[in-house]
């Protein structure tokens, strides 16, 4: 080529031609930190941008269109991305500059997803500490989110830890102050629980009460705490005495680990069973002993449909059931005529209507004093019947020996648990020595494993099954004591709660035989109920009592 034809074609190098592109190419940098990633090899978020910088000025990256620093974002959440995603689709983009592929995200699917985004639109994804692979980024990515996994299941041990030692405390519960993560007697409130428990055994109802309280001018727990932050109620309502009634932590037990996670990839939690509560017995002073938290329990169970606002309601209120249709009976207060309950369907709908499916009722009519002088009469003969005295004693005795022979098996099992617990941590520490090759720790390890859940169940079962005595042993001690407190004093709502499931009122031809099977009646006794109407008191823990309209 002679010096003419040079003039004509330049020679161009192929190297300035690959630099030139790297100038032009539009380069987004991303970093991002967060806690689940300060664990180890902490560094602020700061650093990570300047060092893909001195990256980019190294490659001769120049056309750096964006610097996006997601500090303390999850790597498990890639809605952070939909902004970059939309400017790819807009056309912005043709390179995502990374730390390395963990800052990309910890969630298999999600990133696996977005890579492929990214490739059906053209756009390149480097990282600094390794050169992006397309067939080692999906095991990367696995080990990314597994990482995630276990950090997850450390954090929740550690939680759980603080949870059963009692140290762990969001906030103070109405009636106590926090102190640390201890929970201290407010004196200022812990006077309203009382008075909400004491109101709620003597027979009024949530929303009773909390007109009571709001008359009274006694701020609600929002008005008291004066958090700015969040909503405040100036009025009691039915669901402020409720949630009140319904807390353990009055007792002296801390109550935790009521809610858990859907999944560590998600933010969302799901209630747990209440057997699965992480509970503390005598963590902090109680406002109410358990006696009385237990009674209060036991009543709330119960259905109540009448809940007066002002009047004091009846002691069976929330007992009486009609024995037509099953309905929950109320209590009628009329000017010159003796307190009585009808029931609640009649009250509602009226008198049956036959050409109408399962419409309206009859009344039931029956005195409430008819019904207490049954109860009274029934306690009196059983108190004065020697075959009480040897039922209740023979009870007691049955139940002491069955907690005994329980206690036995829990020694038991938890000595098993132990021995089992140790043989998982031998196989273990032999997989880490290399002593045994993985396919048979994994095949040990999981029939360990199993054998330890079952172990575990198993302790469950005997715990809850000697609670169960002990509550049987706890109830029939107090009702022993009821009772003859009845006998002196009267009838109370505590001792009502104590010795009743309900009462059951029936019109004339209405019991039939399976109500004669369930409540054990004889001939005689059915016969009466079924030709002229009764009640059935359906007593806890011993034979029913029944007594025909004849004799009410």
């Amino acid at each position: 080529m002679d010096l003419a034809d040079e003039k004509k074609y330049k020679i161009i190098d192929r190297n300035d031609i690959i630099d030139k592109r790297k100038y032009l190419k539009r380069v987004l940098i991303y970093c991002r930190e967060s806690r689940d990633d300060n664990m180890e090899n902490y560094e602020r978020i700061e650093t990570q941008r300047d060092l893909l910088l001195g990256y980019c000025e190294k490659k001769g990256y120049t056309n750096i269109v964006e610097i996006i620093m997601h500090d303390n974002m999850t790597g498990t959440d890639f809605t952070r991305l939909s902004n970059i995603k939309d400017m790819i689709v807009r056309g912005e983009i043709d390179l995502i500059l990374m730390k390395d592929s963990s800052r990309l995200g910890r969630n298999q699917y999600e990133a696996l997803g977005f890579i492929q985004f990214l490739e059906e639109h053209g756009v390149e994804i480097e990282f600094y500490e390794r050169k992006y692979d397309p067939e080692l980024f999906p095991l990367e990515a696995y080990f990314h989110e597994r990482r995630v996994r276990d950090d997850s299941e450390k954090i929740k041990a550690t939680l759980r830890g603080k949870m059963e030692k009692g140290d762990f405390l969001v906030r103070a519960h109405y009636g106590y102050r926090k102190v640390g993560n201890k929970l201290v007697l407010d004196e200022n409130t812990a006077w309203v629980v009382k008075k909400i428990f004491e109101l709620y055994t003597q027979g009024y109802g949530y929303r009773a009460i909390a007109t009571k309280l709001t008359e009274e001018r006694i701020p609600t727990p929002s008005s008291y705490r004066n958090n700015p932050n969040r909503p405040r109620a100036n009025s009691w309502i039915a669901q402020h005495v409720s949630r009140i009634l319904k807390n353990e932590v009055y007792t002296g037990t801390m109550v935790s680990g009521k809610t858990e996670k859907v999944s560590y990839k998600s933010k969302k939690t799901r209630r747990k069973p209440e057997d699965e509560w992480i509970k503390i017995e005598n963590n902090h002073m109680s406002i109410i002993d358990r006696e009385t938290f237990e009674i209060v329990q036991d009543m709330i169970k119960k259905k109540r449909q009448f809940a007066p606002k002002s009047k004091k309601p009846s002691l069976l209120s929330g007992f009486v059931e009609c024995g037509r249709c099953g309905n929950a009976m109320y209590m009628i207060r009329k000017k010159n005529r003796l307190n009585a309950f009808i029931c609640g369907k009649y009250f509602k709908e009226g008198k049956v209507k036959h050409h109408i499916k399962d419409k309206g009722c009859t009344s039931h009519r029956i005195g409430e004093i008819d019904i207490n002088n049954a109860i009274k009469e029934h306690i009196e003969n059983m108190l004065k019947n020697p075959e009480y005295k040897i039922y209740f004693n023979s009870r007691l005795k049955d139940t002491r020996i069955k907690k005994i022979s329980q206690n036995n098996l829990l020694k038991k099992l938890q000595s098993n648990l132990t021995k089992f617990k140790t043989q998982f941590e031998e196989v273990y520490s032999d997989k880490l020595e290399g002593k045994i090759p993985d396919f048979i720790f994994e095949k040990k390890a999981k029939e360990l494993s199993n054998i330890i859940n079952i172990t575990k169940r198993q302790i469950d079962e005997a715990v809850n099954e000697i609670d169960n005595l002990n509550s049987i042993k706890n109830d029939m001690e107090k009702i022993d004591i009821a009772m003859k407190n009845i006998d002196d004093t009267g009838l109370t709502r505590e001792a009502i709660g104590l010795l009743l499931n309900k009462v059951i009122v029936y019109d004339e031809l209405e019991i039939s035989e399976k109500e004669k099977s369930l409540y054990n009646l004889d001939n005689e006794i059915f016969n009466e109920i079924f030709l002229s109407g009764g009640i059935i008191i359906d007593m806890k823990y011993r034979v029913q009592y029944v007594m025909s309209s004849r004799r009410l």
